[in-house]
């Protein structure tokens, strides 16, 4: 798991390609998940949080999220934090996120993608810098033991 601080009132795009090792030659992996967790926000909707994922298959998040989506005008969907959070309620490793964790997180199911790309959003002002984490296959996917949880929504 890794983690992205970013400035409120910007935006950042992020491209994620796979290369065989040792070289720049593009690869294509068996379908993977990538996850985005910790969305959340200030006070009063200050730095909400907002992630607009390109060219996954599906996606997954709890019957409880605390994630609104929304359709954009060109079709792609937006994940955008709800919920105040701290940094008590941070994730620290994917194998074990709190119930509140989960609900804060949407995992993409990319087949056969070579690369990926998203883009980070931090709006309505704020008095500090917000963090996204990132992983692999999270427990909304995987359930706790390794057995499949919720079915991605395609």
């Amino acid at each position: 798991m890794f983690s992205i601080n970013f400035k409120v009132d910007t935006e950042v795009s992020l491209t994620f390609k796979f290369v065989n090792s040792g070289t720049n030659v593009t690869s294509v992996p068996f379908g993977f998940y990538f996850s985005v967790l910790d969305f959340d926000e200030q006070r009063d909707g200050k730095g909400r949080e907002a992630v607009i994922a390109h060219g996954w298959d599906a996606y997954a998040v709890t019957p409880t999220t605390q994630v609104n989506i929304t359709q954009n005008a060109d079709e792609t969907l937006s994940f955008v934090s709800s919920q105040k959070g701290t940094f008590e309620d941070n994730p620290v490793t994917m194998s074990a996120l709190t119930q509140l964790q989960k609900d804060r997180a949407v995992s993409f199911m990319y087949e056969n993608a070579s690369s990926f790309q998203i883009i980070l959003k931090a709006e309505h002002r704020g008095a500090a810098g917000r963090n996204l984490y990132f992983g692999g296959a999270s427990p909304i996917v995987c359930g706790e033991d390794g057995d499949d949880a919720a079915p991605p929504v395609a």
